[in-house]
């Protein structure tokens, strides 16, 4: 008598992990598949480095390159316009609709658009898009960019610009334009006309 009611209390006992360990292999199925999703959503590469908006990721740099001046909403502004997976031709065409003009594409899923800033806020909700952001003049800065002191740069601006006029906003600045190649500028400026210079509008990367 004294063994029976040990194994019982035994038999009983293993039908009880039975039983949570499959109640917990079914909740870990939902966590493993929403890890997989996550891994899904694309990133964002630039030379600035690589991160994923859509999960509220940013790239670790200084608080001085990322802050953006105030974006009313008919100001227009260079964003990043990201999708899902590769972009179709009606995605594509949505985005125009809109009245921005595409300026490049971004891996991965995504365009460097022109729009005003009630444009971005119908852009991020087009089918298809899952992040709309700013394209901050940090990503216009190259990684090696030299600081301090007078130095020559080579600027390029976007295509379609007026060349011309965003190269007397550069002289008028206190910088100075050497020469002009296309839309490719030569300029020898100290630090702080680099960082006015950023924040031109059409000037794509310094």
């Amino acid at each position: 008598m004294n063994i029976r009611k040990p194994l019982i209390t035994f038999v009983f006992l293993a039908l009880g992990l039975i039983i949570v360990g499959s109640v917990a292999g079914q909740n870990a199925q939902p966590n493993r598949s929403e890890a997989i999703q996550l891994q899904s959503i694309p990133s964002i590469h630039l030379k600035a480095g690589t991160f994923t908006p859509a999960l509220d990721q940013t790239l670790d740099l200084p608080q001085t390159l990322t802050t953006q001046r105030a974006i009313d909403a008919n100001s227009e502004a260079y964003y990043i316009v990201q999708f899902s997976g590769p972009i179709s031709a009606e995605w594509k065409a949505s985005l125009k609709q809109l009245g921005g003009s595409l300026h490049g594409y971004i891996p991965d899923y995504a365009y460097k658009v022109k729009l005003t800033g009630r444009q971005a806020a119908a852009a991020a909700d087009l089918d298809g898009v899952i992040w709309a952001g700013i394209f901050a003049r940090a990503y216009r800065l190259a990684p090696d960019l030299k600081q301090g002191g007078l130095n020559l740069y080579r600027i390029r601006l976007e295509g379609g610009v007026d060349v011309t006029a965003v190269a007397q906003t550069i002289n008028n600045l206190g910088a100075t334009v050497y020469k002009q190649d296309g839309n490719f500028l030569m300029v020898a400026a100290n630090s702080f006309q680099v960082d006015s210079i950023a924040h031109i509008l059409d000037v794509a990367w310094i």
